[in-house]
């Protein structure tokens, strides 16, 4: 199940329990009315543990979005870092950059054509 399916999950689950304690306030409990709620409510708890599981299962689910934004912040540092060094390394041993601007590439649309189309 995707993480909108599990949330749209819970927020059902836990609709349907606002829904039956709002029909219930004012009108006398029955063992049968309170049995429904204790089993929507348990319902909903093991839904919520089964989330929080999953969460924690991916990798980095266990981390804050402060930790999660502090890790991206991190490797945009090394990535620049490395990009500085490659950069380095081409001007010394005298490369011209390789790097290719498709958008500046114009496509000759009979040439990708196959013959008899």
């Amino acid at each position: 199940m995707t993480s909108t399916g599990v949330f749209e999950s819970l927020v059902g689950k836990f609709a349907s329990v606002v829904e039956l304690i709002y029909t219930q306030y004012g009108v006398p409990s029955t063992p049968q009315s309170r049995q429904e709620l204790l089993k929507k409510i348990n319902d909903f708890k093991e839904d919520v543990a089964r989330a929080q599981e999953s969460a924690h299962a991916l990798h980095g689910g266990h981390l804050t979005a402060a930790e999660q934004d502090d890790v991206l912040s991190m490797l945009g540092d090394i990535k620049e870092q490395k990009r500085k060094a490659l950069d380095s390394l081409l001007t010394r041993i005298d490369l011209p950059p390789t790097v290719v601007h498709t958008s500046d590439m114009e496509i000759d649309s009979t040439a990708s054509t196959p013959v008899g189309s």
